[in-house]
């Protein structure tokens, strides 16, 4: 390496001296024109002309010699400040010259400890494990061996104590008038660099090890919101893998309705710089809908600029489940699936909301069965039950989708209706109508089977046919209270309060009837439509 820095210097420093000896040579020839006569014997001219000769050929001499001690120095000057360290090898692996960083980073005193000794079998004899490295299968000879450009980075060199440091190295060959010289290699301490490097991947494999532990998987998307990252995990959540997810949308593998909403959270997110949490549904490859709960932060480059979103996401069906589970034992019957009391009276309260803005009448009704006891008295509560459960049935078949209607507690049933007539009678008529195709439909005779064996005592009391064939008929009829409100000019409980006092007025008229509540007179009697 020293030669080829001295050769280019050289080369340079003879250029300027070649130049000034021709410009030297062309003034002797204008003072030997001005200063010898043209009829001066030859041998004065030959005379002068061997004297300028030889002082021209001790300048030159000079400055050749100047050129090439400066040339020399600053060569030596460069390789000396490199951090790298360079040695150079002939073609038999032995070392020709080294650097002061090859001696620093190896740990040796002085050149002499390696010049001229194989320097594969010196700093290169083993792998990191190590394990023997034949000379012959090292790949910084390979240099010269098959004339190409060599690039390392994973193998060790070995110090002069025996301990292994890691290195990045870069063979050249050197090859003069086509004859291969050997090679000139250069090397790093990569050391800390490996370090750092190790220690980025524990990190990463840290947060890999918690996000999955914790169930989720990391992602990245832009600020189009296309995945630029998503971690293993996905497939575990989503079903599909990282590669099948990579530049598409999450947007794309979501109902059509949740995409609105969660495209509002993300956008103004990135717009405010804030953290979001949303949850949402995916559609698997299998079709199967699971519920995700997605957290992400927005970030940015080193000038402020926004790159996207990155974040984590979870599968949580299962939750959703348990939630929904508790949802609807806290709001619904569990043994008619309808609404119970707690949801009436929210729904109530949200009727009659809807009925200020909209000025609309709404209407309660309070259901009773007429002829449910004597039913569990002779068959028993598991047939009554049956009964219950058909009548629900046969209410919900009878309402519309907007209506409401609840258990209220053993043989009770409430129906809320909303959005009736602006007009009170035209309301009235609505809701008689209804009550009347809901007190016909519940009216119909059951026939229920009984799902457990029946006892002596039971058989003796049914007739011959329900005994032969298991199945039970009967007859229930229906008493109805109405309670008609509009806006908030009576509470929940006083609705329920009225519809409650119909329904035995209902019950006090013969039963199997529909009763409306209205306002008592002055003369403070009860007066019934």
């Amino acid at each position: 390496m020293r030669k080829y820095i001295s050769r280019f210097f050289v080369q340079c420093r003879l250029g300027v001296v070649f130049a000034g000896v021709a410009g030297l040579m062309l003034l002797f020839e204008l003072i030997k024109g001005v200063f010898i006569p043209e009829n001066a014997s030859i041998w004065v001219s030959h005379a002068l002309t061997i004297l300028f000769s030889a002082t021209l050929a001790t300048l030159v001499t000079f400055l050749l010699r100047r050129t090439t001690r400066e040339v020399q120095l600053h060569a030596d000057l460069i390789l000396e400040s490199l951090a790298e360290g360079i040695y150079g090898t002939d073609t038999q692996g032995n070392c020709t010259f080294v650097n002061s960083a090859f001696l620093h980073i190896l740990g040796y005193q002085h050149a002499d400890e390696v010049l001229s000794r194989h320097i594969h079998e010196l700093i290169h004899h083993s792998h990191a494990d190590g394990t023997a490295y034949p000379a012959t299968e090292c790949r910084m000879y390979q240099a010269y061996r098959r004339n190409v450009k060599i690039h390392v980075d994973d193998e060790v060199f070995w110090r002069r104590d025996g301990t292994p440091v890691e290195v990045e190295y870069w063979s050249y060959p050197i090859h003069r008038n086509g004859q291969m010289l050997g090679a000139v290699a250069t090397f790093l301490d990569i050391t800390e660099r490996k370090k750092a490097e190790a220690a980025l991947q524990l990190s990463e494999q840290r947060f890999r090890d918690v996000s999955d532990a914790a169930g989720e998987y990391v992602w990245e998307m832009d600020t189009n919101m296309v995945y630029s990252y998503v971690s293993a995990r996905a497939k575990a959540v989503k079903g599909y893998t990282p590669e099948q997810l990579l530049g598409h949308s999450p947007l794309e593998f979501m109902p059509q309705e949740d995409r609105e909403g969660v495209t509002e959270i993300v956008k103004r997110a990135m717009t405010d710089n804030t953290h979001f949490t949303l949850q949402h549904r995916d559609i698997t490859p299998t079709g199967e809908v699971v519920w995700e709960e997605v957290h992400g932060i927005s970030f940015y480059d080193s000038k402020g600029a926004l790159i996207g979103l990155r974040g984590t996401g979870m599968d949580i069906s299962e939750r959703k489940q348990k939630e929904h589970q508790v949802h609807h034992q806290a709001f619904y019957d569990t043994l008619t699936k309808l609404p119970n009391r707690r949801l009436l009276g929210e729904r109530l309260l949200a009727t009659l909301n809807i009925s200020e803005r909209t000025r609309q009448y709404g209407a309660l009704m309070f259901l009773d069965l007429d002829n449910f006891k004597p039913l569990n008295d002779r068959h028993g509560h598991v047939v009554g039950d049956l009964l219950l459960i058909e009548v629900a049935r046969r209410l919900k078949s009878c309402i519309r989708k907007v209506d409401m209607a609840a258990r209220f507690g053993g043989d009770e049933f409430v129906v809320l209706l909303c959005g009736l007539s602006a007009r009170q009678d035209e309301a009235i008529v609505q809701a008689r109508q209804l009550a009347e195709k809901i007190r016909s439909r519940v009216s119909e005779v059951y026939r229920l089977t009984s799902p457990q064996p029946d006892s002596p005592e039971s058989l003796s009391a049914k007739l011959p046919d329900e005994a032969a064939t298991g199945v039970i008929e009967h007859r229930c009829t229906l008493s109805i209270g109405v309670a008609m409100f509009i806006d908030h000019l009576a509470g929940e409980q006083e609705i329920l309060k009225q519809a409650d006092a119909a329904m035995y007025d209902a019950k006090n008229s013969g039963r199997n009837a529909v009763c409306f509540y209205a306002e008592p007179a002055p003369s403070a009697t009860n007066d019934y439509l």
